[in-house]
């Protein structure tokens, strides 16, 4: 090829010098000005444009880099990303729009807004658990300073992918600002939404998806949110959230941040469902909130195969949740700065109807390990409970059922008090509730 051809280099993939045969790299043949040196560049440039055709469409990149085709002025980038936004959604097939890796910055009022069948991505994100700013960023971060709005909202069949937020005014705060959730659908029905891998950092809340929304895919989420993880409400239809590593613990590390994590710890919610159905809720993975997951008014959803580990309830459903099966979820309260974080409270806490609660490994745990309450027909058994109650001792048990419940089944659980005095009541399970086969030891600690 000429010395002169000039090729965007954000799209340097694959391919082969027609001319020459010597390999090079580019993706889906978008090159500016391109001949040959051999005199075929018109036949050349059909093959090539035939012969790398992918299955992706090429994107459209945004960015501060001149070879970009929108180039962002380093203020309100979200001004020129909603440019290139709008410009192609009115395309029969309109190509994803690409935040190169940079940082971006929105402005008080930045949004947004991602029509039907349109895709957001980015080049990926910071990954562990320290801080995204601007010394230390990798991949494609927004910047956000507003409070007013959602900084990405997404209609139908919309997508977002592989882009992280920081929110730079709540660093080191003791107490958070309400900011918007970083990622949230638009107000009413929505369907077919898609989001992967996304970093939240600090948000206050990282996603929010509210309004009969059928088909909802989140996955491979990740950051330390403040009050809100991921804030679903009356998602439905096989929908699902998998995948998500949410840790309260990187705001111990000054002694604003001290104050910031007991803020998380009494009021950070890393799942919070409600009116939910049919949707699958696993491998959530959650250090040191106040609730790993709540559910509120929740029917025939799973969730399984968590680990939640310093939560003061790691599982908790309430206002008549029903039919829900809460299975093989491991979790341990530990105690932060050398104290127990929290007294008495469940790490399973249950109102509701018919749910199955099975192949669960409960340990360490300060509260009660399962107390159910206010409902019938629900199913504890085949669960692992070792050391419960190591605050009050004396009126916490393995596995509650008050007597209010009917018609329970209890029945193959395997509970070991370890060092708990033998006179201690390992179980409680009311007036209606069946009883059988469950193993319960006690090994010493001494």
């Amino acid at each position: 090829m000429a010395a002169d051809t000039l090729i965007n280099p954000n799209r340097i993939n694959w391919s082969k010098n027609l001319s020459t045969g010597t390999n090079i790299t580019l993706d889906d043949g978008w090159i500016k000005g391109a001949s040959f040196a051999n005199g075929t560049a018109a036949q050349d440039a059909v093959t090539y444009s035939q012969a790398t055709m992918l299955s992706t469409e090429p994107s459209v990149t945004v960015g501060p880099y001149a070879w970009c085709d929108y180039v962002t002025d380093g203020s309100a980038d979200d001004v020129q990303i909603q440019q290139a936004i709008t410009a192609e959604s009115v395309k029969s097939r309109p190509r994803p729009i690409r935040l190169v890796s940079n940082l971006y910055n929105f402005s008080s009022s930045g949004q947004v807004v991602i029509p039907y069948k349109m895709i957001l991505e980015g080049d990926g994100g910071s990954g562990g658990e320290g801080p995204i700013n601007q010394t230390g960023c990798s991949g494609s971060v927004i910047q956000v300073y507003g409070t007013s709005v959602s900084p990405i909202v997404m209609n139908n069949g919309s997508t977002v992918r592989s882009i992280s937020a920081w929110y730079p005014l709540q660093h080191g705060n003791a107490t958070p600002d309400a900011y918007p959730a970083f990622i949230s659908s638009k107000p009413g029905r929505a369907a077919h939404l898609y989001i992967r891998n996304i970093n939240v950092g600090n948000a206050y809340i990282g996603i929010s998806i509210i309004g009969a929304c059928s088909v909802v895919d989140i996955q491979d989420i990740r950051g330390y949110p403040l009050f809100r993880g991921i804030d679903v409400n009356n998602i439905l239809d096989d929908s699902v959230v998998n995948n998500i590593n949410f840790v309260a613990n990187y705001y111990g590390g000054s002694d604003k941040g001290t104050v910031l994590l007991t803020w998380v710890q009494e009021n950070g919610y890393v799942i919070s469902a409600a009116h939910c159905i049919a949707t699958r809720f696993t491998n959530i993975g959650a250090f040191g909130y106040a609730k790993g997951f709540y559910g509120h008014e929740i029917a025939g959803n799973t969730i399984a195969d968590n680990h939640f580990d310093g939560c003061r309830e790691d599982i908790y459903l309430d206002a008549t949740s029903d039919y829900n099966i809460i299975s093989n979820n491991a979790m341990t309260c530990s105690r932060y700065f050398g104290t127990p974080l929290y007294t008495g409270t469940p790490a399973v806490y249950i109102i509701g109807n018919g749910n199955i609660i099975t192949g669960n490994h409960l340990y360490f745990i300060q509260g009660y390990g399962i107390y159910v309450t206010g409902g019938d027909r629900n199913s504890i058994t085949g669960n692992t409970i070792v050391r419960f109650g190591l605050v009050n001792e004396a009126t916490c048990r393995a596995i509650y059922v008050d007597s209010t419940c009917t018609s329970t089944m209890v029945g193959g659980n395997t509970i070991d008090g370890y060092d708990l005095p033998n006179t201690q009541g390992y179980l409680d399970l009311g007036t209606s509730t069946a009883n059988y086969n469950n193993s319960i030891s006690r090994t010493s600690a001494g």
